[in-house]
């Protein structure tokens, strides 16, 4: 994933983000494939394959594995090591 750093140019960057916070839109910043779908306590809990691993988030509507979908984190926090 790619992210504005504020002019930091070196060391590693961990984007820190809850899984209501990412919202899949025809128009989101990112892209990846739902690789898993849970259904937990009345919602789905999806899993993203991006390019360097994996990220989850919860929606009540139905994607089919494989679907590629676009998305957008809404609030997230950029840390660096």
């Amino acid at each position: 994933m790619v992210c504005w750093t504020k002019g930091h140019e070196r060391g590693d960057a961990f984007l820190f983000f809850r899984l209501y916070q990412v919202q899949v839109e025809q128009n989101g910043f990112y892209e990846g494939v739902i690789i898993k779908r849970e259904f937990i306590g009345g919602r789905y809990r999806y899993y993203i394959e991006i390019p360097k691993g994996e990220i989850k988030f919860y929606n009540q509507k139905f994607y089919r594995i494989g679907e590629l979908v676009r998305f957008s984190i809404k609030e997230a926090n950029l840390l660096f090591s």
